[in-house]
């Protein structure tokens, strides 16, 4: 059994706390509890009274994993080619610090890759099924905060505005997931072990093919999320239509084939990808035959063509934000938010 620390998500607590027990601060946890005992499916390890787990305060510096809600990590099992989740529940961050000044520097690419990862989570964690009235209101928040603000903080990445409004839905977005996935998550996380593919691209790429898949059976939460979106078609074809517009507009590649994923890894990936647990809370069932047909997409068309196809000059659109969080007194800068998790 391997263990790949490097593809443990740098920011994610239990990524600093694990690598803190393993660091000889814990002795009598590193001999008992490897990384794998932490994983979500088994029993919880439980841990000595006077070996607990270090007080951690979040800053997020992306927008994002939404990490600094979580008690979770994603790590690579090297051996099984698998990302699994490897968490504990009295490892929570004490503070969250929201601060866009943090997100200004990041990169284009890297917004938009990171800020579609929160987009997924936010609609991912809608379609679960579960009854959870906070998680869903706080989900459909997040894709209404992100499909509003991501757009601008990729054009304007020094805008504190628009980078200040991508924390907000990302974190928003973190919680929601609680929740659960679906198979966009599921199908990611084997595909970023086997090909080591970014998780936020990745999840980007498939998300408008799992949408197409099940949006049909949710109902009244396709219509929740267009209102969010502030998309006026409620059928399933116009959440599909608009996040695939951000993701043309952001030249996110148009299958998973760009980013190297072969089409003989087609039926590994989707049995695979099954026993995620992520799976488990997808809206509708998925069989083998179903997950073979939504990878087999993903890799071969994800969606129509795009600028990233035909290789189309940056044009921004008239853009009009609905909402602004400075304050109408204070328009100097942004002040970073504080959240207890």
């Amino acid at each position: 059994m391997s263990f790949e620390p490097g593809n443990m998500t740098p920011s994610s607590p239990l990524a600093i706390a694990t690598r803190w027990v393993g660091q000889g601060d814990l002795p009598d946890c590193q001999q008992r509890h490897g990384p794998w005992a932490f994983e979500f499916e088994p029993p919880i390890p439980d841990l000595p009274a006077d070996q607990s787990f270090p007080t951690l305060i979040a800053i997020p510096t992306t927008a994002g994993t939404g990490a600094e809600t979580e008690s979770t990590a994603m790590v690579t099992h090297v051996d099984k080619g698998m990302k699994l989740c490897i968490w504990h529940p009295d490892l929570k961050p004490a503070l969250a610090l929201l601060d866009p000044e943090m997100t200004v520097g990041l990169p284009p690419h890297l917004t938009a890759w990171t800020g579609v990862d929160a987009m997924v989570q936010a609609i991912e964690a809608i379609c679960v099924p579960e009854f959870h009235p906070l998680c869903d209101g706080l989900a459909l928040e997040g894709p209404s905060l992100i499909s509003e603000w991501l757009p601008m903080a990729y054009r304007e990445p020094d805008n504190l505005t628009a980078r200040g409004g991508m924390p907000v839905g990302s974190c928003l977005a973190g919680i929601a997931f609680l929740k659960g996935l679906g198979v966009v998550h599921a199908i990611s996380h084997i595909v970023g072990a086997e090909y080591d593919t970014q998780h936020g691209l990745t999840n980007a790429i498939i998300l408008p093919v799992v949408m197409r898949f099940h949006l049909e059976d949710t109902g009244v939460k396709t219509r929740r999320m267009a209102e969010a979106m502030q998309v006026a078609d409620e059928t399933p074809a116009g959440p599909v239509s608009a996040v695939e517009a951000v993701l043309d507009d952001m030249t996110i590649p148009n299958s998973l084939s760009a980013i190297g994923v072969p089409p003989e890894c087609v039926e590994r990936i989707a049995e695979k990808s099954l026993q995620d647990s992520a799976a488990g809370t997808n809206p509708v069932a998925v069989d083998l035959d179903a997950a073979c047909q939504l990878v087999e997409q993903a890799v071969r068309q994800a969606r129509k063509a795009c600028k990233s196809d035909l290789k189309l000059p940056q044009v921004r659109p008239n853009f009009a934000p609905r909402r602004s969080y400075q304050s109408e007194t204070d328009q100097m800068m942004w002040r970073p938010a504080c959240a207890p998790c």
